[in-house]
């Protein structure tokens, strides 16, 4: 029987598919890379380059708070990952606690054990043995201010900018022609007396 290349774990380095990605396989037992939610491919054309956020990184800076949040998915660990493990440790507390660390990347969760990753990602492996919750942290916004592909949240917020960047230049329009006709209207009082 072959190995499972995916499961290999390596002491250093970023694993079969590069780093913060994860690793499956094929029906044929080949190597199939995938990016996690709101992250996409280095190079698209050679996957196992790894992956890069498509948000801007969370900062560490007092007082600069930015809206984030987390997409779950199942069944995926990068084991070498690890900034801190907790046991005992809820899944509220362990995101609440992950939100706070501007280090943390993802919160792995498990039984009551929460194990906070860093980046970079490495060894990422997918498989139905791996019974793991997983909590991916990401910006609400990416660093040209729109919603990160994959997030439905904040929709309204958008709606909202599109209706005032509409609505503020024929306003604007609107303005000038009162005051154009208001000097016209105040030129002529003057002439008339």
């Amino acid at each position: 029987m072959a190995r499972n290349v995916c499961g290999l774990v390596t002491g250093i380095g970023s694993g079969a598919c590069g780093f913060n990605s994860y690793c499956t396989l094929d029906a044929d037992g080949r190597v199939n890379c995938q990016c996690p939610p709101n992250y996409s491919f280095f190079d698209p054309d050679r996957k196992y380059k790894g992956c890069k956020p498509d948000f801007s990184a969370q900062s560490c800076e007092p007082g600069s708070e930015t809206p984030l949040d987390f997409v779950e998915v199942n069944n995926i660990n990068w084991p070498l990952s690890d900034a801190d493990m907790f046991n005992p440790m809820g899944e509220a507390q362990c995101r609440d606690n992950c939100l706070k660390d501007c280090f943390c990347a993802v919160d792995v969760y498990n039984s009551n054990t929460c194990w906070k990753k860093k980046f970079p990602l490495s060894n990422g492996n997918l498989g139905s043995y791996i019974d793991r919750k997983v909590l991916i942290k990401f910006n609400k916004y990416n660093s040209t201010g729109s919603l990160p592909r994959g997030s439905d949240d904040g929709k309204g917020h958008w709606k909202t900018w599109v209706i005032a960047g509409s609505v503020f230049p024929s306003s604007s329009v609107v303005l000038n022609l009162v005051q154009i006709t208001a000097c016209v209207y105040k030129r002529k009082q003057q002439l008339l007396q």
